[in-house]
Parts: structure tokens; C-alpha cells; sequence
């Protein structure tokens, strides 16, 4: 994990609060330092658009490039989330500002001038919430390659204007109406995306959050004000952490596009029942994600399975609908369109969360959680292991799939054991017999090793759990 993520990590779990920035990193480093003023722009059918202000920071020891007119300058994503009864849901994205003319004030550490091409080391920027709600500079999501920061210039719908929540953030009322939201917290979360920070590996502290009030509801809608200091550094989903003790976070960095991050919590609701909630946050993964699970211990009774996610809007291309879940012996799972169906599917985009969630009848430990990736890549599908239904009702020991020869390994030797097995009367499998079912089909057959030999040799898919660590069924 990047030095500075561990750094802002540990500073929310030890409750630091963060000063402006000033410590220096390698290359250029823009990160969000402020989110301020929340602009109510008008509501369409039940539907507000916002906006905010923003100030960067350059942290780096490098100027940034802020080209107007180039793909040369960053992109600025505004998002917003409710925390309510033990759910921490995305409930309103916009469009992207496009960065011009940065002015290099003070206010970040020692600040030098610089042209407006450029943000200079120790410099800050400013947007106003006017500026970021202006519609002829907003473009879309779609065109922007969140793990690398490239986009096509000019944008697409550059100077178009349309309604009042055409392009901007959009909230439906009833998500932030007092009466049918009590206790709940409200959260607005800023992220720069550069297309000079990969290089430099400088990309994954580029995300603010701030807590904000919702206010009386007018003809406009509802007036929403920041409350408390912005949070640098953390995307908002770290709100979640910060008020349950029992929310566990894991970041997950992907080979050769993005990082990840994980939520999950487990809630007894008494009579033997418990709630499993989970949180996907892609903060800037192009490859994005189109499946998740949760491995089940035999016997579980999963009930009451849910999702929720954020609609794109204004003409992105992109697919709103819900996923499909399925319950299996062995696992829960929500599913979208393959990027072979469909390249506009559903799936989790950088800067958005989705949610997961159901009842189990077996009380909370370790399960293994599975994100499959949606667009085609050389990095595995991540999975971790997570806050889930234990696994105590397991009828197997620990083995891992595809480990035939019961070396605790998986590689070619496990596809020779296997195929000498099938067809020279060699020794069986060792351990339970679902090592070698590695497709994870109910039987041990060529197409084994067929799917063996794809995921250690053509970058196909990985055996299903337990793999690659020890698990049980």
C-alpha cells in the first residue's frame, strides 16, 4: 500500500485531525485540502442538483500541469452518501469539473508563483461552487480512464447546458427528507483525478470527505451546509469506519490499474439471525467491478438479500440496472452484464459505491470475499477474507482448489497430478475431493485441467474458493 494511504489510514483509526498539508512527496501529488460551500442549484420531478467548492493542494515536490484546452489538467468528481441505520450508501454523483488556470495561492505550505498553466509546489486552487456547478465545463465520466487520468479533449458535451440538475450532482428529496431519514449523517466526498500522478504513484490520496447538514426544504429543494472540518486524504467511505467501531475497511490495490476498498459490518438482530452488510468503493480502478460474493458455510439460510447503487444520469451511457443475486450452497452472489455483453453495464466504476447485503442464520467470522473484475485484464480477480458467516459448519477440512497433489501449492504439477488421474489410473486426489473439481462444476473431469491449465498459463480465471488460501465447504 502506498506510504501516504497508510499514513491517512492510521490517522482516522487513531482520530488525528488533519492540518493543511505540507509535508512533500515524489512528482506531483494534488490532493483535495478543502470542501466548502454547497450550492442548491433547483429541483426537477423530486430531483435537486448541487454543487461545491473545492481547494486543491500540490503536495509534491513537482509542478502540476493545468493546461486549458489539453487533456493536459485534472478532472474533479463530486459525490455524496448518507450514513442511516448501519448503511453507508452513495445517494447522489455528478458530473466532472474540468480543471483551468490554476491561481497558486498560499495556504498549503510555501507557495511559489507560478503561471496558471501549472500548480505550483506548496500551492493551492480554488473552485467555488458556482464555478464547479456550471455546466458548460462539466463533462462526463465515461471518457475518463480513472487508474491512468487520460481523457479525450475536447470533452464531450463541452458548453452544453440543459435543466437544472443536467450535469450536476443529483439527489432524489426523499433520500435527504428528515422524516424518512431519522438520525441518519450525510457525507460529500471530492477526488481529483491527474493524469501525471500515475506515474509518480502519487494517485491514491486524491479523495476528501466532509460531513454536511440538510437544512429546510424550499422551491429549490433542500439546503445542505458543511459541518466540521473536511476529513484529507480518506475517501468518504472512511465516515463509515469513523462512526461504527464495528465496520471493517480493507483496501484493495489491483496489479496495474486502481485501488479498491471493502466495507463490511455484521449486526445480530437476535432469534439466532444476523444482518451482513457490505460496502464495493472503487476509487479509481478502470477495470472496475462486475461481480461480488460472499462464501457461505454449508447449511446456511440466507434471507432478505439486497443492493443498492447510484444512477448515472444526464446521458451517460452507462447501464442503471439493479444486479442479480443468487444463493448457492456455498456462496451469495450479485452479478451484472459481462463486459462482452454489455461494455455499458452496471458495474462499479471508479469514484462510486455499491452496496450488498442479506440475513444469515449463522453467526459472524472470517468469509471469503470475491470481487470479479469487469473489464478484461492480467490481474486475478482480489479476494480477500471478510466479516461473514463462519464457517464452522464446514464438512471438509482446509484444502485449496486445484492443489490435487496436496503440496498446499497451486501450479503445473497439480495439472499433470490431475490429468495422470484421469487417464494413466494414476493416484487420486489428495484431500477431499473438491480439490480437483477446480472448475467448481460437482465432478473432477478433463474440464479441470482444461480450466487449471487457463488460469496458470492464459491468464484465464482463478479456481473458485478456497483458493489461493486453505478454506472448507
Amino acid at each position: 500500500m502506498p506510504r501516504i494511504l497508510i499514513l491517512s489510514t492510521l490517522a482516522v483509526l487513531l482520530g488525528w485531525t488533519a492540518p493543511a498539508a505540507e509535508a512533500q512527496t515524489i512528482g506531483p501529488d494534488v490532493i483535495v485540502n478543502d470542501i466548502g460551500i454547497i450550492e442548491t442549484w433547483g429541483s426537477f420531478l423530486s430531483i435537486t442538483g448541487y454543487s461545491f467548492s473545492t481547494t486543491s493542494c500540490n503536495i509534491g515536490d513537482q509542478e502540476a500541469q493545468w493546461v486549458d484546452s489539453t487533456n493536459q489538467h485534472p478532472v474533479i468528481a463530486s459525490n455524496m452518501f448518507r450514513l442511516k441505520d448501519g448503511r453507508f450508501e452513495q445517494i447522489g454523483i455528478g458530473w466532472l469539473k474540468h480543471g483551468f488556470c490554476a491561481l497558486s495561492q498560499p495556504g498549503c505550505g510555501t507557495c511559489s508563483f507560478s503561471p496558471c498553466s501549472t500548480l505550483s509546489v506548496g500551492c493551492a486552487d480554488t473552485y467555488g461552487s458556482l464555478l464547479n456547478g456550471d455546466q458548460t465545463g462539466l463533462g462526463p465520466r465515461y471518457e475518463i480512464n480513472g487508474s491512468t487520468g487520460e481523457f479525450p479533449y475536447p470533452f464531450d458535451t463541452i458548453g452544453l447546458v440543459g435543466p437544472v440538475i443536467y450535469k450536476r450532482i443529483q439527489i432524489q428529496q426523499s433520500d435527504l427528507n428528515p422524516a424518512f431519514n431519522p438520525g441518519a449523517s450525510y457525507f460529500y466526498e471530492s477526488q481529483y483525478i491527474h493524469p501525471e500522478e500515475p506515474a509518480w504513484e502519487t494517485q491514491y490520496n486524491n479523495v476528501s470527505h466532509r460531513e454536511f447538514t440538510v437544512g429546510a426544504l424550499d422551491a429549490d429543494g433542500y439546503a445542505l451546509a458543511p459541518d466540521g472540518s473536511t476529513v484529507q486524504q480518506l475517501p468518504a467511505i472512511y465516515a463509515w469506519l469513523d462512526a461504527d467501531p464495528g465496520v471493517t475497511l480493507e483496501d484493495i490495490l489491483i496489479d496495474d490499474d486502481g485501488m479498491m476498498t471493502l466495507g463490511a459490518r455484521a449486526t445480530d438482530l437476535g432469534g439466532g439471525q444476523w444482518h451482513y452488510e457490505y460496502a464495493v468503493y472503487n476509487m479509481n480502478s478502470h477495470r472496475s467491478a462486475g461481480s461480488f460474493s460472499i462464501s457461505l458455510p454449508v447449511g446456511a439460510t440466507v434471507t432478505n438479500v439486497g443492493f443498492h447503487d447510484v444512477n448515472y444520469h444526464s446521458g451517460e451511457p452507462y447501464s442503471t440496472a439493479n444486479w442479480t443475486s443468487t444463493v448457492a450452497p456455498n456462496k451469495v452472489e450479485w452479478t451484472t452484464e459481462t463486459f462482452a455483453t454489455n461494455e455499458n453495464a452496471n458495474a462499479i466504476r471508479w469514484g462510486t459505491l455499491y452496496n450488498f447485503r442479506f440475513d444469515c442464520d449463522v453467526s459472524p467470522d472470517m468469509s471469503v470475499a470475491d470481487i470479479g473484475l469487469f473489464r478484461p485484464g492480467t490481474a486475478s480477480d482480489p479476494t480477500t477474507l471478510v466479516t461473514g458467516p463462519g464457517q464452522s459448519a464446514c464438512s471438509t477440512p482446509d484444502f485449496i482448489r486445484g492443489d490435487t497433489n496436496g503440496d498446499s501449492g497451486v501450479d503445473i504439477s497439480d495439472a499433470i497430478y490431475l490429468l495422470a488421474f484421469l487417464f494413466q489410473a494414476g493416484p487420486g486426489v489428495v484431500g477431499p475431493t473438491q480439490a480437483g473439481d477446480v472448475n467448481d462444476d460437482t465432478s473432477t473431469d478433463i474440464s479441470d485441467a482444461v480450466y487449471l491449465l487457463g488460469y496458470l498459463f492464459t491468464a484465464g480465471p482463478p479456481p473458485p474458493f478456497p483458493f489461493p488460501d486453505p478454506g472448507c465447504l
